[in-house]
């Protein structure tokens, strides 16, 4: 039987801030406001949701969002490459490599994203501490603002790219938040949390987490 593994990117298997940086600085670039992001929360949101909060809260939120948006994700890449290089904290976390290592040669076991970054900037994050070779597809903050659509849309596009429908209790979502646990709830497939972020594990389980990790490197000896 076939298995798909689905992994959020941030605090779940690299840690850095250069995409909240990298989002400020365009956001000023292209709507001409300083530290307009410095009151919107990144931890477990889209980057859609992020950049429609913050244009709400200056009053800029129009009828022509969709239609400035691709240029804020230009202008974010451009940004992104330099707050990567900068970013001297940045890290792939302990056990990633190893587990997706793992994972990935396992037979009949497939893995993906579902995460809140859009595609290319995810790509270029998992380029730069270079894990993006385990990875093809997923779903991305340019599907939905919503990460459980971002997940149904996920599952659909690699069950298309295998040419095959996975089974509900043989998807697993990874992640190290509450809204990777509630959207994996939402779409009926496992929800593994790892307490690498902000929510403890008593949240991640709280919130419907079939299985808690303190750490990948745990979830890799288990596997």
């Amino acid at each position: 039987m076939s298995r798909l593994f689905l992994f959020d990117i941030d605090s779940t298997l690299v840690h850095t801030k250069a995409g909240s940086r990298a989002m400020g600085r365009a956001f000023q670039a292209v709507f001409g406001v300083q530290d307009a992001l410095a009151e919107e929360t990144f931890y477990g949101r889209t980057d859609r949701l992020i950049i429609k909060d913050a244009l709400r809260r200056h009053g800029l939120l129009t009828a022509r969002y969709e239609e400035l948006l691709p240029r804020l994700q230009v202008t974010y890449l451009v940004f992104l490459r330099q707050t990567l290089r900068e970013d001297q904290d940045g890290r792939a976390l302990p056990g990633a490599r190893e587990l997706l290592g793992a994972l990935s040669s396992a037979p009949g076991t497939y893995l993906g994203l579902v995460t809140g970054n859009f595609r290319d900037s995810a790509f270029m994050k998992l380029q730069h501490f270079e894990l993006a070779a385990y990875f093809q597809d997923g779903g991305f903050g340019d599907d939905a603002e919503a990460r459980t659509a971002i997940l149904r849309v996920g599952i659909k596009r690699l069950e298309e790219r295998v040419g095959a429908s996975f089974p509900r209790d043989q998807i697993f979502m990874v992640g190290d938040s509450i809204s990777d646990m509630e959207a994996a709830r939402d779409q009926g497939v496992v929800s593994v949390g790892v307490a690498t972020g902000k929510d403890s594990a008593e949240a991640l389980r709280a919130a419907g987490a079939t299985s808690v990790f303190s750490d990948l490197e745990v979830a890799r000896a288990l596997v």
